[in-house]
């Protein structure tokens, strides 16, 4: 099966309660990517990213090299019963790992990691490929990201968000962010100054077009901003978005509910200075939000939060209990 990233699963309900549950949840064994165990028994390294398109079908992306024992470099799509969608094709793959990938409205399927080549074709850590499989050689990023692009956002107008730990792109420095334009090109009406010193690993674009970035940084552009900052759509720090001191150790993951709430998780203890173990949930202005009750989770860190359609909010990570 797909190889799990995460070694704990809970279940959260209380986006508008105060009620806290864990569930357990039941394998779905109508979703088989494990060929009956005669090639092999799923992916063969770590999954990194999963999107789930209109149509049900998944992508899948990581640093694995096969699926079930054939050749299947970083990037596949499966079927909604889990079997392979041949109709996918992507030759001889990735030179590297796939860490995100999204799909624009036209279908087309934008794909971000540590890879400089495509199929055999030059590719700096970001590519644009058709429905298929096949490059979209209109969107040209042969030059590309200097390192890894660790995640992308897609903008409303097709413009691209990409944060990593790059510090150029088409060889024009950036530090670590940067706006694309839909054929490739670097968008330098998008200006963040300095930047960041340090890694920036997760970015969402908010309803009211801002631009949520988060991380290991303890500033950007010369601005305290302990491990997440708000952007205005021009690239300029939005002073409005006060989280205080921050927090005081790495956010892994950020989910942004339909109430415009932001749920944050990662290996922090504390944030402004109150005890918020590895969860905590902000209102749109930056503050904690009280009512997201609970003091988090022990040990280790979270990787991943999403929620469903009921708001029911799903955290995945290396962790023991919530508190």
């Amino acid at each position: 099966m797909v190889k799990n990233l995460f070694c704990s699963l809970v279940l959260l309900i209380f986006p508008f309660s105060t009620a806290v549950f864990s569930q357990q949840g039941k394998v779905d064994i109508t979703f088989n990517p494990i060929d009956d165990g005669v090639k092999g028994d799923g992916f063969d390294a770590a999954v990194r990213t999963l999107y789930l398109q209109s149509d049900q079908k998944l992508l899948v992306g990581g640093e694995y090299s096969s699926l079930n024992g054939n050749l299947s470099s970083h990037l596949t799509r499966l079927k909604p019963d889990g079997s392979v969608d041949d109709d996918f094709s992507t030759g001889t793959g990735f030179s590297g790992n796939v860490y995100a990938c999204v799909v624009q409205p036209d279908g087309k399927i934008i794909a971000s990691g540590n890879f400089t080549a495509y199929n055999g074709n030059s590719c700096g850590r970001l590519i644009r490929l058709n429905n298929d499989g096949t490059q979209d050689t209109s969107f040209n990023t042969s030059i590309g990201a200097s390192g890894i692009i660790y995640d992308i956002a897609l903008q409303p107008d097709g413009k691209i968000i990409i944060v990593g730990s790059f510090t150029k792109y088409n060889n024009v420095t950036v530090n670590r962010i940067a706006r694309i334009l839909p054929d490739g090109a670097l968008d330098t009406s998008f200006t963040t100054g300095t930047g960041s010193s340090l890694n920036i690993t997760n970015t969402r674009i908010l309803a009211n077009g801002k631009i949520l970035i988060t991380g290991n940084f303890t500033s950007f552009n010369k601005i305290p901003s302990n491990k997440i900052v708000r952007l205005n759509s021009d690239g300029s720090v939005d002073g409005t978005f006060n989280i205080g001191e921050g927090f005081n150790d790495n956010v892994n993951a950020v989910e942004i509910q339909s109430d415009n709430k932001i749920i944050l998780g990662g290996s922090f203890t504390l944030f402004n200075g109150s005890t918020a173990e590895r969860i905590v949930r902000l209102n749109e202005d930056g503050s904690r939000d009280t009512d997201f009750q609970g003091t988090g989770f022990t040990k280790d860190a979270v990787q991943i939060i999403k929620t469903d359609d009921n708001g029911n909010i799903m955290v995945g990570g290396i962790f023991h209990r919530f508190l």
